[in-house]
């Protein structure tokens, strides 16, 4: 399919521009290629980076870690018996009653079970895979939300069998994007249909949990209540919040604020996946409390393109990107909301 027609009638933003908001300061921390998704420790102060040549989908990925506490932080791959076909995605940390743990979304490229949730069992410096598992709600799994009581929601992006038929899907804008929910005993799959749900979190808010779930390709973010109180979970619409750009994961600052990054444009980002020359803009949110959102940070694709992670952390911004081997840190002072 010719480029032109995709972004006139899947993305429709080939013309999308980003207004430069530069930050100071900002440096590369080299070493891990495709560093999609980041997790943070914010006891240690250890980040968790989900690392894997995204370009060559056959090689094996892996997981690293950055000291943001150190002088100069640095990217170390963590040396462990990985799963076999380990090739992450999403990831989220949390602290359970059993400990640590680091979920993983793998995509085996295995038909029987060509999507897995890997768990990793933390206990100081050393990191274990303790368990594996798969269940056929993971239609396409994207990111997650990891409870500290062991639920667990996971993002389907889309439900397709091929490439063409996910090409259909965007081209038309057709929802089938979902959520995976473990109540701790069984997986269901919730219905608040997306077109290509992405990042996922959940805050609490005057007792109720809302997940906050990211709609690249419709712009947008759906705020959506999770009802467990009756036999079968549910979720409920609060309020759609409509972007000019298609956000991302997302995380959590130490104030409760969330961050995300997000694609302005996604026919650039397309291009930017096949070859590393083509820039695609990297853009930095803030969403406050009330539903609206404060751009932070914003470049052409110079400094860093295919943003896809964003978080704050000690004055600093943390970027990571989808496919060039960087994370990129800048400051934030003050702080700019």
């Amino acid at each position: 399919m010719k480029p032109t027609l995709l972004c006139l009638f899947v993305f429709l933003n080939c013309l999308a521009q980003v207004r430069p908001i530069p930050l100071t300061n900002c440096y590369r921390i080299v070493g891990a290629p495709g560093p999609e998704d980041f997790a943070l420790d914010s006891e240690t102060g250890i980040l968790y980076v989900s690392s894997h040549n995204r370009r060559n989908l056959e090689d094996i990925g892996f997981i690293y870690t950055v000291n943001l506490n150190d002088k100069t932080p640095s990217l170390k791959k963590l040396e462990l018996e990985y799963p076999k076909n380990f090739h992450p995605h999403g990831l989220h940390f949390t602290k359970t009653s059993d400990g640590k743990k680091l979920y993983v979304i793998s995509h085996t490229k295995r038909k029987e079970d060509p999507h897995t949730l890997e768990i990793f069992h933390i206990r100081k410096e050393i990191v274990q895979l303790e368990k594996t598992i798969y269940d056929p709600s993971f239609s396409h799994p994207n990111d997650l939300y990891v409870f500290e009581d062991g639920r667990i929601l996971v993002s389907n992006d889309m439900v397709a069998s091929s490439k063409f038929t996910e090409f259909l899907l965007l081209f038309f804008r057709i929802k089938t994007g979902n959520l995976a929910y473990f109540d701790k005993n069984n997986w269901l799959v919730l219905q608040p249909r997306l077109v290509f749900s992405n990042g996922i979190h959940v805050k609490k808010e005057d007792g109720k949990e809302m997940i906050y779930l990211a709609d690249t390709v419709d712009e947008s973010i759906l705020k959506l209540e999770l009802n467990t109180k009756n036999a079968m979970p549910s979720v409920s619409l609060v309020k759609k919040i409509p972007l000019d750009t298609g956000p991302d994961n997302f995380t959590e600052d130490e104030n409760g604020t969330l961050i995300f990054a997000s694609h302005k444009s996604g026919i650039r980002f397309l291009r930017h996946a096949s070859d590393s020359k083509n820039l695609s803009p990297s853009q930095v949110f803030i969403l406050k409390n009330n539903g609206t959102t404060k751009e932070v940070y914003a470049n052409l694709g110079e400094e860093i393109s295919g943003s896809s992670t964003a978080l704050i952390y000690k004055n600093k911004l943390y970027i990571s990107q989808v496919f060039e081997p960087f994370l990129l840190s800048c400051d934030l002072n003050p702080p700019s909301f």
